[in-house]
């Protein structure tokens, strides 16, 4: 695997300065209000950005100009790279606003503006911002720029070519097949920009999850009555059931609102989809299945019970979220998860990291943020798979579907450094993690106040007894 995407971040939140590299499992440790879930967010808007869905929207808006006629073909292809890079400016900064709005709150105390550099050959990605706006500055390497290029002069050809059939180069622009044929290449070209990033389109389960599925009825409702203007096309059924959910209002962040509708809403593709494999091993944590009803109720069901899942343990509720993504997700994409270990037994912790890797061996990157040392340890451990023959894999209860290579991990320790926050990378030497002062010190405290306990104990039982 090549280098992963370099991102910087600096003021927005609590970081003071965060440098990591996206590799195929990130993931953030550190105590509370250091900025993971900041840092975490920064990837989702650019996860998006960088999505096959916003490469179409693309696609469509020059489709859109070509078909625009006499001189549009031509002034298409004269100034393509930067109608090119312009889309792309306006596509990161719509994320950024609608991820990081207000952007008063994202600033940095102390500070007047944020920086997010993302460094991912061929395309590199200069965000600023300041209290009141954001500026996208983009940037191709010259072998993309001349790819794009060439795609346009074919994109040319073959419209020039139907229009000499059909006598008219101009109804050619207009004609949707001849288009469809034409930017086949160009969308090839577009997926290289993004090659080396590969937390595209992301689903993203936040740490109140839990919470957020037991009262997701009313958020939706909140949601969708915000979003109507584009959720106009719904059926005339799913507006009557959205009105009857609940009248009741509140303000939910945009992060919310898409992991509410991607996992309640959009429709499963089961020929695409992670595989089963995955789903049955979280079965066997969640021990039962989570289920979807037309109506949109979430149920557990486990041995011929069905609970309501405000029913369930609260296990359940945790990892509910991640058993729908996992029937969601497609190969190409990304999964962000805040502290899986919530509400989970160390020993489930240990079984949902090698699920993980599984996922993550799948094309599917992770990133997760966390307060446990569960996680970083079993992916170290399965990072030196390699070196173990199958038979001694068998005798651990292990196979090579859970193998990682080193260079699939990259784990980050932010720590508070005076008036901010700032990343340093935990050096891993499988199957060996790098110790950690802050997390070591908690188990040696423990470890002397009970030593201390103990000798007090003693002393005060020999005083008693005299």
């Amino acid at each position: 695997m090549s280098a992963g995407a370099l991102l910087e971040v600096k003021d927005l939140g609590p970081i003071k300065s965060a440098e990591i590299e996206l590799r195929r499992i990130v993931v953030l440790l550190g105590r509370n209000n250091v900025g993971k879930s900041y840092l975490a967010s920064v990837i989702y808007a650019l996860g998006r950005s960088f999505s096959q869905k916003a490469v179409l929207q693309l696609l469509m808006k020059l489709a859109l100009r070509i078909s625009g006629g006499g001189s549009g073909v031509s002034a298409f292809a004269g100034d393509v790279v930067e109608t090119i890079v312009k889309s792309y400016e306006e596509v990161v900064k719509e994320e950024v606003l609608r991820v990081f709005t207000p952007l008063d709150a994202a600033v940095r105390w102390g500070s007047n503006n944020f920086l997010i550099r993302l460094d991912s050959e061929p395309v590199k990605v200069l965000i600023r911002g300041t209290r009141e706006d954001v500026e996208v500055d983009i940037k191709f390497s010259s072998d993309i720029e001349r790819e794009i290029l060439q795609g346009c002069e074919s994109i040319k050809k073959i419209i020039e070519a139907v229009g000499t059939e059909e006598g008219d180069t101009e109804t050619a622009a207009r004609t949707v097949t001849s288009l469809i044929l034409s930017m086949g290449n160009l969308e090839q070209i577009l997926q290289k920009i993004s090659e080396r990033f590969t937390f595209k389109d992301p689903i993203y389960l936040l740490a109140e999850r839990a919470g957020l599925f037991r009262a997701y009825r009313p958020l939706l409702t909140s949601y969708i009555k915000a979003s109507l203007p584009e959720l106009l096309s719904l059926p005339r059924s799913f507006k009557q059931l959205i009105e009857e959910i609940s009248r009741e209002s509140f303000h939910i962040s945009r992060i919310t609102a898409d992991m509410l509708t991607e996992l309640l809403m959009e429709p499963e593709m089961p020929s695409k989809q992670v595989g089963i494999d995955e789903v049955r091993d979280l079965e066997q944590v969640l021990e039962g299945t989570v289920e979807v009803t037309r109506d949109l109720r979430l149920i557990y069901k486990r041995e011929g019970i069905s609970l309501p899942l405000d029913k369930a343990s609260s296990l359940i509720a945790e990892l509910a979220p991640l058993y729908l993504a996992l029937r969601k997700i497609t190969p190409g994409r990304s999964l962000i998860m805040e502290e899986p270990e919530a509400h989970v037994h160390p020993k489930a912790q240990v079984l949902l990291a090698k699920l993980f890797a599984k996922v993550a061996r799948r094309n599917i990157s992770i990133l997760i943020t966390t307060h446990s040392m569960i996680f970083p340890t079993v992916f170290a451990h399965l990072c030196s798979l390699g070196k173990i023959p199958d038979e001694k894999l068998k005798e651990l209860g292990l196979s090579r579907e859970y193998e990682l290579r080193p260079e699939d991990l990259a784990i980050y320790w932010m720590r508070w450094d005076g008036d901010g926050s700032v990343t340093e990378q935990v050096k891993v030497t499988p199957p060996s993690i790098e110790k950690l002062p802050e997390m070591d010190e908690v188990a040696e405290d423990l470890y002397g106040e009970e030593a201390r306990l103990i000798t007090l104990s003693h002393l005060s039982s020999g005083a008693g007894s005299s």
